[in-house]
């Protein structure tokens, strides 16, 4: 039996050009339901680049990978003691969703910079979480775009 879902990032036939504009997406949930139910929905996404693990290697897959956006359970071991992605030594994703059986775990600092999501998950709310993620993600790329525009000397 295959594992599922997927430990590498799913690749799509698209050109280059169309790949770097993918939005890639870490999914660390350690509840099985929940994460083929996220993976699933995702990997119909023509514009997501897709990896899923059980959030063993949470820190080790964000810095490998460089993802536009995390999903992950607010419990993830690996995080529980910093405040945020930079306590970590990690670069801050442009968009986080966080999933949690307890709406009452969730800190100030956490709550405020990302989407929350209660479990068992609903499909609607994960869209439109999904959707939100989106939006940040493009709004952080345009925002560097624009950056490194007026930043060039040419």
């Amino acid at each position: 039996m295959s594992s599922y879902p997927h430990d590498v990032w799913t690749e799509t036939a698209e050109s280059p050009r169309e790949q770097s504009a993918a939005i890639r997406v870490l999914v660390a949930e350690p509840d099985t339901a929940s994460r083929r139910l996220i993976c699933s929905i995702l990997q119909s996404e023509p514009d997501v680049k897709l990896q899923c693990i059980d959030n063993s290697q949470l820190i080790s897959s964000i810095q490998e990978c460089d993802p536009d956006l995390v999903i992950m359970d607010i419990h993830a071991s690996e995080t529980r003691r910093a405040s945020d992605w930079e306590d970590l030594g990690i670069k801050s994703p442009a968009a986080t969703i966080l999933t949690t059986y307890d709406s009452t775990s969730v800190t100030p600092s956490t709550s405020a910079s990302a989407e929350l999501l209660i479990k068992p998950l609903n499909v609607e709310q994960l869209q439109l979480a999904v959707e939100a993620a989106r939006f940040k993600v493009l709004r952080a790329r345009s925002e560097l775009e624009t950056y490194e525009r007026s930043n060039d000397p040419d």
